[in-house]
């Protein structure tokens, strides 16, 4: 949260304020929202909303706000913080605008005004404190009215506001995705939770609620609606963990005794506040406590108790008194006597019956079984009783980097920052009919024999494929062929009868018998063809419906994203437990067949597939492990794995292995060579033993406890193996 003062020019003198007062700014409504502390939980007394048209609208319905909410609170406020939306701001600062209408807003309110943070900031400190646990979310902030729209968007990582976009225009679903989507930094994806703020309208809201999200999140995000009183009561919450200096804690910390008044409660609080910083050059004060200036009232003096009149046994004499007396007044006082108490008998009703004398020998028994059952308990606790010695350490912290890479049923191995790992799959498979819907003429190419002529004095050969034109039309050699020379006897041509194809379908290329044909790449002169009996025919076409490529790519979209989503729900199933990082999720397609080809003719096309979504896992405490034996430990200083937090995580998923990056911060603890240190307290009472355990400078505390406990036995037992300890930070 950033809490700063750029607004006010002067400080009304300190008085004293039984509550404090939070005014939410959107950019149609104000809400004043009325609160006191109840040790450190946070009581809200009143919220009033009221809308506005303009700045000039906006001091008359924030008096009316204010003055309905102190009425309802019975109360008075002097000071006030604000919760502004993104709208009111200019980057990460209010636009000079936003504060010349805040200020004008307190002097006209007679308001000090000590603060402002932004919605999605008490946001944050709301969740923070009501649920426990840190926040990780994505905010959408919607503001909807007859005359304009605004749309803020704010990612919430590690409790901490890491980037934030807006947008004015006319809201939709897809709009807001596209909005959502630039909150990701590369291949990240955003934490799988959004709560929505603001007055969105009822078919926005669900609609929103219904939306798929593809592609911004691992899971479907789950979503919580945050009510426009609870909007107005995180900046309660904002506001109070500014006061006291951390987030306040929802039940207290302590109870208050049932002779606290209300004043011994504010006391208490107003200890907690900080001194001012001084005042910037408007006047207000940045990161002020509400109440630090404010003069505490004269404390009441408290009458003393009486101290009892000590009781003096035997005669009073003189110099028994601390100051000199008269003897009159002495022999007055020594004439007092003491009355005497009634003689009373007591009825043979009640009289104890009388016992018989012990005698020498029974004491002697007695006191025998004592020390056997002395002997024995010691005994029993050096044997059969063990110790637990819990150590109370300072931790010295330490922040650094890590990188580790996960291989599905591979093993830990520190050489190679190696954790072993687990593939998750799920996996949808079906089909899918749909309509062909191209066009194209079919039909049968004309055939038919012609005799290729050689006028040249050289054989010459063909290969199949070769191209011959007559009248434009294309026709090709369906066989090598070789032409033998010419005969210079009668000058006739070398013949060789061959089949020859269309190029094309249609009865165009029916040119019958005697057509003269060129070669295509030879002179006329030296080289042709022509058809001979009974002629190039047998063509003939038709308009047909085939399959386009257009068929084909809507069936595969079409049932890809069908099935893709069948197999991250197989896949949630399989995976409930499992630790799967943002990243590591990878749909792929195993199987996709088409019955048909394009151009194929056909009435009806058929597409088999099958989806797999697949993520590796891996156990949190084999990284802690890791990091713990990887980093270079100060000497005497011991890193455990469950004293490291890891946060900033990167993960790259590479076919079935990760590759992990990220930060961690560790807690260093002293070592203990826990044989040695056994052996040093080994048959040692309590007091021993702490006061050797103590030697180690950062221990702050030692505890022993016996099981089973045995009265009266206080020492640690003599065996090793009886003695365990457990170490802990303070």
């Amino acid at each position: 949260m950033k809490l700063f003062n750029p607004f006010s020019k002067h400080k009304q003198e300190p008085q004293l304020e039984d509550s404090y007062l939070a005014l939410t700014l959107t950019p149609d409504k104000i809400m004043a929202c009325v609160w006191d502390f109840n040790l450190e939980d946070i009581v809200i007394k009143a919220v009033e909303e009221r809308p506005f048209k303009d700045s000039e609208n906006l001091i008359h319905e924030t008096a009316v706000a204010i003055d309905s909410a102190c009425q309802k609170a019975d109360t008075d406020v002097a000071k006030v913080v604000f919760g502004l939306s993104q709208s009111w701001f200019e980057g990460e600062d209010i636009s000079e605008k936003s504060a010349k209408v805040l200020k004008t807003l307190s002097e006209d309110m007679e308001l000090v005004a000590q603060a402002f943070v932004s919605l999605a900031s008490s946001i944050n400190h709301f969740f923070k404190v009501t649920e426990g646990i840190t926040p990780q979310a994505v905010l959408v902030g919607i503001f909807q009215s007859s005359v304009s729209t605004f749309c803020e968007v704010h990612k919430v990582f590690n409790s901490k506001v890491t980037s934030s976009k807006t947008s004015t225009q006319i809201l939709s679903v897809e709009k807001i995705n596209a909005l959502i989507g630039q909150l990701k930094e590369g291949d990240e994806t955003l934490p799988s939770r959004i709560i929505i703020y603001g007055n969105p309208d009822s078919e926005l809201l669900e609609k929103l609620q219904n939306a798929k999200f593809e592609g911004l999140f691992v899971h479907q995000p789950k979503i919580d609606v945050v009510e426009n009183d609870k909007l107005a009561a995180s900046v309660a919450y904002a506001q109070a963990a500014d006061i006291l200096g951390h987030d306040p804690l929802p039940d207290g910390t302590k109870k208050a005794s049932l002779a606290e008044t209300g004043e011994s409660r504010r006391e208490e609080t107003q200890t907690k506040r900080q001194e001012p910083s001084g005042a910037d050059e408007l006047g207000f004060i940045s990161g002020v406590d509400i109440l630090q200036n404010i003069e505490p009232e004269a404390k009441e003096e408290q009458t003393p108790l009486p101290l009892a009149v000590p009781q003096h046994k035997g005669p009073i004499r003189k110099e028994d008194y601390a100051v000199e007396i008269e003897p009159s007044e002495y022999e007055d006082q020594a004439r007092v006597g003491v009355p005497k108490l009634p003689k009373f008998r007591i009825p043979k009703l009640f009289k104890m019956p009388s016992l018989p004398k012990p005698s020498k020998k029974l004491g002697i028994i007695l006191a025998a079984v004592l020390v056997l059952v002395v002997i024995g308990i010691f005994a029993a606790g050096q044997t059969l009783t063990s110790a637990e010695v819990n150590i109370k350490v300072a931790a010295k912290s330490q922040d650094g980097t890590f990188k580790a890479t996960v291989v599905p049923q591979g093993s830990y191995d520190k050489s190679r920052s190696q954790i072993p790992g687990k593939l998750i799959t799920g996996k949808a498979s079906g089909s899918q009919k749909a309509t062909a819907t191209g066009s194209k003429k079919i039909g049968n190419n004309a055939k038919g024999p012609v005799d290729f002529r050689n006028w040249t004095k050289v054989i010459q050969t063909f290969p199949t494929g070769t191209e011959i034109i007559t009248d434009g039309l294309k026709f090709t050699l369906d066989s090598d062929i070789s032409i033998p020379a010419r005969n210079d006897a009668d000058s006739t041509p070398g013949i060789t009868h061959a089949t020859i194809t269309a190029e094309e379908v249609g009865p165009t290329y029916n040119v019958g018998s005697n057509k003269t044909f060129s070669i295509v790449g030879t002179e006329a002169s030296l080289y042709d063809a022509k058809s001979i009996d009974p002629g190039i025919s047998g063509g003939d076409e038709k308009q047909a419906t085939v399959v386009s490529q257009d068929d084909l790519d809507k069936m595969a979209k079409s049932l890809t994203d069908s099935l893709t989503q069948k197999a991250k729900d197989d896949f949630k199933t399989k995976s409930q437990g499992a630790n799967i990082p943002d990243g590591s999720l990878v749909v792929s397609i195993l199987k996709k067949d088409f019955d048909k080809k394009v151009d194929d003719e056909a009435s009806i096309i058929n597409l088999d597939m099958e989806i797999e979504a697949s993520a590796v896992s891996f156990d949190q405490n084999d990284l802690q492990k890791l990091i713990s034996e990887t980093q270079e430990n100060q000497t005497n200083l011991e890193l455990r794995p469950q004293d490291i937090e890891v946060f900033d995580t990167n993960v790259k998923r590479t076919k079935d292995t990760l590759a992990i990056s990220g930060a961690f911060r560790a807690k260093l603890i002293p070592k203990f060579n826990e044989d040695q240190l056994a052996v040093q307290i080994a048959g040692k009472n309590i007091k021993e033993a702490r006061a050797i355990i103590k030697l180690t400078p950062e221990v702050s505390d030692v505890l022993v406890s016996f099981s089973p406990a045995i009265p009266f036995i206080d020492t640690v037992p003599r065996a090793k193996s009886k003695i365990s300890f457990i170490i802990e930070i303070s």
